[in-house]
């Protein structure tokens, strides 16, 4: 089948990958609470995953990727997720900024500051590199002749 354009075609390809997964997700429920509600697939272990895009696969290579998952609901795979990233070290610029994890000890902080120090001091000495001509106003480019 062909399409008018490309939008059209990647509108029908998402529409036939959702259908093909709200069929498969129908009769399941959530390996934990048991709920059908905001359904999502899982990988027990994520370093056995291929793929998330599984949809459009063949059904032999998707029941092959499927058998490594479990269903679970929306809250549950959050949950599960988020239990097994591993958790920054204190005095760390990554645990102070954690969205999860969000660190103000002083060893947090000390990193936060050491990082805008940096940032700071990267700054200047890119400004540093701009040389200003007499004449030249500050932000200003230099005006070459083409002589």
């Amino acid at each position: 089948m062909t399409y008018a354009t490309r939008s059209q075609q990647q509108k029908y390809q998402r529409e036939w990958c959702a259908k093909r997964r709200a069929s498969y997700l129908a009769d399941k429920s959530c390996a934990i609470c048991g709920t059908t509600q905001s359904l999502e697939v899982d990988h027990v272990d994520p370093g056995q995953k291929v793929s998330h895009r599984i949809w459009s696969w063949s059904a032999e290579r998707r029941s092959a990727e499927l058998a490594k998952c479990q269903i679970l609901c929306t809250q549950h795979h959050k949950e599960k997720t988020r239990a097994q990233r591993p958790i920054p070290e204190h005095g760390t610029l990554s645990r102070y900024k954690s969205k999860i994890h969000g660190c103000k000890c002083d060893a947090c902080r000390k990193a936060n500051a050491e990082h805008k120090a940096y940032k700071v001091a990267q700054q200047k000495a890119a400004e540093a590199e701009i040389i200003q001509l007499p004449g030249q106003l500050p932000g200003q480019l230099p005006l070459f002749d083409a002589a």
